[in-house]
């Protein structure tokens, strides 16, 4: 496999729109996505979040994230190539000393794809008053 590249994405970069509308999908269907997108968007605009684009071979994905306590959380992340670049984040996370990636998802199909294909753990559910679900996943970093 060939190597992950991470390029940052700045408010000035000029492609931000279009990484924003990209990462704007994962919260389509989800409970409360618009408020959660508009939190995300005054985490960038703060820096508290960052954008980044990853590029590889079968890899081309926006990830937006921040540092919460011992872990790196993923606000969301949308493209190709999931499984790889997950695995080259783990490894960077690691060497941050970061304990784990997080992250949380209304959508079934996501939370299947987080435990199944990359090994995360659900440590808990949130019920919503329409009956729609929120999970919340980890998934434990390799220190070394």
């Amino acid at each position: 496999m060939s190597e992950i590249t991470f390029h940052v994405v700045r408010a000035g970069t000029p492609d931000i729109h279009s990484h924003l509308s990209r990462l704007a999908e994962a919260f389509v269907s989800v409970h409360d996505g618009d408020a959660d997108y508009s939190d995300m968007l005054d985490g960038i605009h703060s820096g508290e979040v960052s954008v980044y684009h990853l590029t590889g071979d079968g890899v081309d994905l926006t990830l937006a994230g921040e540092i919460v306590d011992d872990a790196y959380f993923i606000w969301a992340v949308c493209g190709r190539g999931l499984r790889p670049a997950i695995a080259e984040l783990s490894r960077r996370v690691s060497e941050l000393g970061l304990s784990a990636l997080t992250c949380g998802t209304g959508k079934p199909s996501a939370a299947r794809l987080y435990r199944q294909a990359l090994g995360a753990v659900t440590t808990h559910t949130d019920e919503h008053t329409n009956g729609q679900q929120t999970t919340w996943h980890r998934l434990e970093v390799v220190h070394g």
